[in-house]
C-alpha cells in the first residue's frame, strides 16, 4: 500500500509538470507506468525480505541485500537492457544490505531507546524453548519453572525407589 501511495504521488507529481492538458485521468494515463514500477518495487522488497527472513531463520542485513536486488531486478527490467538490469540488482542490493548491515535504521537513538529501559539496559537471560533440543533441562530447572505436581516429582525416581528399607 506505500509503494501504490507512493507510485501515485509520484505519478501526480509528474503529471503536475508536464506541459499540455491536465486532469486526474492523465495522471494513471500518461504515468501509470510510474505507478506499477513503485507497486512492483515494494512488493518485491516486501516479499523478498519475509522470504528470506522466514527461510534462513535470521534478521540481518543478508535479507534486506537479497530484497534488495529483487527490486533492483524489477527497476532494471522497465529498461530492457541486460547491464541495465544487472546494475540495478547489484546496486540496489548492495545499498539495500549496506543499509541492513549498520542496523536498518535513519536515527541511531531509536534502537537505543528501545533497548533500555527506565533503570538501563534490559537483560534477559537466554532459556531454553519448547521446541529446541539444545540441551537436555535439569529435573531441578523444569521443577523450578512448572513446580511440583502433575507427575513432576522433586525427588529423582531413582532415588524414590531406593527408599529406606
Amino acid at each position: 500500500m506505500v509503494g501504490l501511495g507512493a507510485g501515485v504521488v509520484a505519478a501526480a507529481a509528474r503529471n503536475s509538470l508536464a506541459t499540455g492538458p491536465r486532469n486526474i485521468l492523465t495522471t494513471f494515463s500518461k504515468s501509470g507506468g510510474v505507478v506499477t514500477i513503485f507497486t512492483g518495487a515494494s512488493i518485491a522488497y516486501v516479499f523478498t525480505y519475509c522470504s528470506a527472513a522466514n527461510l534462513r531463520e535470521r534478521k540481518d542485513g543478508w535479507n534486506h541485500m537479497w530484497a534488495g536486488a529483487a527490486t533492483g531486478a524489477v527497476l532494471g527490467a522497465r529498461t530492457k537492457l541486460v547491464p541495465a538490469f544487472i546494475g540495478w540488482t547489484v546496486l540496489c542490493g548492495a545499498a539495500c544490505g549496506l543499509f541492513g548491515w549498520t542496523g536498518a535504521r535513519f536515527n541511531a537513538d531509536r534502537k537505543a531507546s528501545l533497548e533500555q529501559s527506565p533503570k538501563g539496559f534490559v537483560q534477559e537471560d537466554a532459556h531454553q524453548t519448547f521446541w529446541e533440543v539444545v540441551h537436555r533441562r535439569p529435573l531441578s530447572l523444569t521443577v523450578e519453572q512448572l513446580g511440583e505436581g502433575r507427575g513432576i516429582n522433586a525427588v529423582p525416581i531413582a532415588t524414590a525407589t531406593e527408599a529406606p528399607n
